[in-house]
């Protein structure tokens, strides 16, 4: 400890001291917890991860730092004690909060226990007689969680404490001889006779002849005449060397003095044939017992490693405060998986009644410090044995990862974490039940996707804190002070610095692992005509356009957009408000593909008429369609995983990125030879399912090598492609010298898409109330020349036909932009205004590739996934600038709470303090503040002012209001006191 005190040297360095009991549980939860990520691709659960990580190193530095604050002062111990009695011993040790305190001789603990922040004061024991002119003081902290102890130890020097060995009856070797005297006096050595030389205490061996009675009975106690001897007796006992036990041959040595006194015998000690040395009162024979060196004594020594095994925790029982916490952890937990299982009232019961009902009774344990009771123990035994039973019994009926989730294993985890709850009475059951809340917690944010999630994850991270914390603090420590708030305020900004810096680094997961692929569909129904478009009714789609009486038609339905049916007029656009109809999980943007359309005959857009091939799920291997082409082998290509959660009842478009290869979904799939996968059941709310896509990194320089596409078609190409080539009739001259003007000078179709969009962003208006075209009139045309107002789908129209006039195959297709991604679950949010038509080109060296001059999705090759950070800061940053007035409002409330708690804790402080006691803390605050020890008294303090008579004046002052029982308080000698004390502090 650095600046021990005076007497300490052999200063130690920090050194980790072990971990407390249960960490191994907390470290399985959060292994536990990376095999969720690597399973899931849950951002959510990656956070908590990363969070946990940070603040457990962030804790390891604060309980490491606490060491550097400890300051130990000079031991006070009695000058002589005695091998395996108790002997008082205090130690002052400055550290501002309570740590445990070791004081070693040796490998030998002589004391330990819990200081008080300024000193510890216990009783000392040793095994071992001898001198001791140093010990070491050990001081043992654990970091603000509880999880990591750390040590550090100095060497410090002391007056000689002689430790005595205890008499025993050992045989000694004793030569005893008389000499007679002259005189009065008559009788021989040791008789009742003599004359009497005062009085004395009762001796073991006095005769109760000799009882003074009269003395006897004012002292209290035995006093008996102390006569002179007529003849003098002397004893010489002779102690033996390198005996097999010295230390007993020591106590038997004593013994032997001790009775030669107490018969009054002139008594002396010598080793062996050594000199011999007087020894006039037992005292002597203490000390001589301590310090005779009769041979070696083999001490065992244990092995001592940098990392120590066992729990260091002095105390293993956990607190109260901790234990319900720690079932709060757990009822948030269960309350979350409970949210995913979408269970029903009684489980939310049984979770909120078993969690308080196990603290409870597991609380009342710990006030009784009693084993539990046998009808307790038999009840988590057989209900733990049942809900395995129901976990065997059921698992041949379960397929699928979600499945799985939403059946019994839930279930009988809920049961056996509550279970649990009724034995966590130590430190360690507590801890593992904070990890198994944490895999239960990670568990189910791994499929929960809603924009809630954040608050339930804060909240159970507050909670499971402050049960560690409360496991790391004494059961009678007070609340935390001034100084300690300040740390845990600096720590927590440093974990979440150090949390947003490792997720700076860490990507954005890719997705969940093949195995854990989910796929969930429930209460879906069969749709009338095979491989048709139906609505989230069931009934086949039409575009809406025979009900738009002229007028723009709405949808009806939530996903309703009027792009997912057989036929798109371009005047038609839904009514599609703004919920959430659906959140992906997926690394990086894409469009979500729903329906494709090839032929346009001047206002509405026609699907392909085959339906395609009939495909059975749930696990299905998609054909590659037409136009998806294999690239070169120089071009990287990625696996694209998405899952798709639905949050309104959909039609029966199946959504996917580019190049879908292989589809998770509990239902058949129709796959189009455009491309486009419809399933065999409508996909109702709650449906989940997952695509795989090959995804070619395809960047701006790959498309331009492929030079002008037209040009490059072949007869056979030209036939292949002839629907994604046609140009309807109605198109008018104007539209197509207006293409051919755009296009000039343009070497690669590439640039020719690129100068249309920059055309089209220059001289267009996106209006979603733009006016419809005369009946007969081409809607291209009106778009271009006539109104120049529109929305997506004659956007996209536009760019489709133009690239035709060019040769260049394209294509329409509806489907919903990415949306914007969730910071902490990681997902992207698309609601019904997300439903979007944009343009697929084809390029004979990579494929269809899409292009949108209306949302700024990028290309494969640009838009790799970020890191997890950026998303999260990103996320922040959008929530502080949309939400900046509630989120002021919110901090300024919660500062005036804490305000206002303050204001009341420090009124009852100074009530019950009093304004002398009020006063005694600004005095031991400023001597403390010139290097004077926190628990000194107040003399001691007036010292850090030297000779200075205001300190030594203020001292008794202080002390009289303090102690005396005659004080009276007055205001006159309280002001001169307050001003003593001023002028001190000032």
């Amino acid at each position: 400890m650095p600046e021990p005190g005076p007497g300490a040297d052999g200063v130690s360095l920090r050194r980790p001291l072990g971990v407390s009991a249960g960490v191994a549980g907390l470290v399985l939860a959060w292994l536990g917890g990376v095999a969720i990520v690597q399973l899931t691709g849950a951002v959510a659960v990656l956070i908590v991860l990363a969070a946990s990580a940070v603040a457990g190193i962030v804790a390891a530095v604060a309980g490491w730092l606490a060491l550097g604050r400890v300051r130990v002062g000079e031991l006070s111990v009695p000058s002589l004690v005695e091998r395996g009695r108790p002997f008082p011993l205090e130690l002052p040790v400055a550290s501002g909060r309570p740590l445990w305190v070791e004081v070693r001789r040796g490998d030998e603990v002589m004391a330990s226990g819990w200081t008080d922040g300024e000193r510890f004061v216990g009783t000392a024991t040793t095994g071992r007689r001898g001198v001791v002119d140093e010990v070491e003081v050990r001081v043992r902290v654990a970091d603000p969680t509880g999880l990591l102890w750390w040590r550090r130890s100095a060497c410090v020097a002391i007056d000689d404490v002689l430790v005595a060995e205890a008499p025993n009856d050992g045989r000694v070797l004793v030569a005893r001889t008389s000499s007679n005297g002259d005189g009065e006096r008559a009788g021989r050595a040791g008789a009742v006779a003599g004359e009497i030389d005062g009085v004395r205490p009762w001796r073991d061996g006095d005769s109760d002849k000799w009882v003074h009675w009269a003395s006897t009975l004012r002292a209290g106690e035995l006093v008996v005449h102390d006569r002179r001897q007529d003849a003098d007796e002397s004893w010489l006992v002779r102690a033996r060397l390198n005996m097999p036990d010295p230390d007993a041959e020591a106590g038997a040595v004593r013994n032997s003095l001790e009775t030669g006194l107490r018969r009054g015998a002139v008594v002396a000690v010598a080793i062996e044939d050594g000199e011999s040395q007087p020894v006039r009162d037992a005292d002597d024979a203490a000390r001589w017992s301590a310090s005779a060196e009769l041979g070696d004594v083999v001490i065992e020594r244990p092995a001592r490693s940098w990392f120590e095994h066992g729990n260091p925790e002095p105390d293993t029982r956990s607190t109260l405060r901790a234990r319900w916490w720690a079932a709060g952890s757990t009822g948030i937990s269960l309350i979350l998986l409970a949210g995913v299982l979408g269970a029903g009232p009684a489980m939310y019961a049984f979770i909120a009644v078993g969690t308080a009902l196990g603290a409870w009774v597991s609380g009342r344990a710990l006030a009784d410090d009693g084993p539990s009771p046998v009808w307790l123990r038999a009840v988590v035994g057989v209900g733990s044995v049942l809900a395995l039973l129901v976990v065997v019994a059921s698992s041949g009926r379960v397929d699928g990862l979600l499945e799985f989730l939403s059946g019994p294993l839930p279930q009988v985890l809920v049961v056996l974490v509550v279970l649990h709850g009724f034995e966590c009475r130590d430190r360690r059951s507590v801890r593992v039940s904070l990890g198994v809340s944490a895999v239960v917690v990670m568990y189910a944010a791994a499929f929960r996707v809603d924009d809630r999630l954040v608050w339930w994850l804060a909240a159970w991270g507050v909670v499971t804190t402050i049960a560690l914390s409360s496991l790391a603090a004494r059961p009678d420590q007070p609340a935390a002070g001034g100084r300690r708030t300040r740390s845990a305020t600096i720590a927590f900004a440093a974990a979440v610095a150090g949390t947003l810096a490792l997720l700076a680094v860490i990507p954005v997961p890719s997705g969940p692992a093949v195995l854990a692929l989910p796929s969930l569909l429930e209460g879906e129904v069969d749709t009338p005509l095979p491989g048709a478009v139906v609505g989230p009714d069931g009934e086949v789609r039409n575009d809406g356009s025979a009900d738009s009486d002229g007028d723009r038609a709405p949808a009806g339905q939530p996903g309703g957009y009027v792009g997912f049916s057989e036929t798109m007029d371009t005047s038609v656009r839904g009514d599609l408000g703004d919920q959430v109809v659906m959140r992906v999980r997926a690394p990086e943007a894409a469009f979500w593909r729903g329906q494709t359309f090839d032929t346009f005959d001047g206002r509405r857009w026609y699907a392909d008429e085959e339906y395609g091939r009939r495909y059975d799920g749930p696990v299905i291997d998609l054909p590659s369609t037409m136009g998806n082409i294999r690239v070169a082998p120089d071009v990287e290509v990625d696996e694209f995983v998405q899952t798709y959660y639905f949050e309104r009842d959909m039609p029966n478009v199946v959504f996917h990125a580019e190049r879908p290869v292989r589809l998770f979904i509990e239902t058949d799939v129709f796959v189009r030879p455009d491309g486009a996968l419809r399933a065999a059941t409508t996909l109702p709310d709650e449906a989940v399912y997952t695509v795989v896509s090959s995804r070619p990194r395809i960047d701006a320089d790959r498309l331009r090598q492929q030079g002008p596409i037209g040009e490059r078609l072949t007869a056979f190409g030209q036939e292949a492609l002839a629907d994604y080539l046609a140009v309807p009739e109605s198109t008018t001259p104007e539209t197509i010298a207006l293409a051919d003007e755009l296009a000039a000078g343009a070497t690669n179709s590439y640039d020719v898409v690129q100068a249309y969009e920059a055309w089209l962003d220059a001289n267009v208006e996106y209006d979603l109330n733009a006016p419809l075209p005369d009946p007969g009139e081409d809607a291209i045309h009106d778009f271009l020349f006539d109104t120049r107002l529109g929305f997506c789908e004659q956007i996209a129209s536009a760019l489709t036909i133009m690239l035709r006039t060019q040769g260049i195959p394209t294509r329409l297709v509806t489907g919903y932009i990415p949306g914007e991604r969730d910071s902490v679950t990681g997902v992207f949010e698309v609601r019904a205004s997300d439903a979007h038509a944009w343009v697929e080109v084809w390029f004979p060296e990579t494929g269809w590739q899409a292009f949108d001059p209306t949302a700024g999705v990028p290309l494969s090759a640009d838009a790799e996934a970020g890191t997890v950070g950026e998303e999260l800061v990103s996320g922040l940053s959008a929530t502080v600038e949309e939400h900046g007035a509630q989120l002021v409002a919110v901090i300024a409330l919660g500062a005036a709470a804490f305000g206002a708690w303050w204001v009341v804790r420090e009124m009852r402080r100074r009530q019950r303090r009093g304004r002398w006691g009020l006063l005694q803390d600004r005095f031991t605050s400023a001597a403390v503040g010139r290097g004077a020890s926190a628990g000194a008294t107040n003399p001691d303090l007036a010292r850090a002012w030297a000779d200075d008579d205001r300190a030594r004046n203020a001292a008794t002052e202080l002390d009289r209001a303090a102690f005396d029982p005659a004080f009276v308080d007055d205001d006159e000698t309280y002001r001169t006191t307050r001003e003593l004390v001023d002028s001190l502090a000032g």
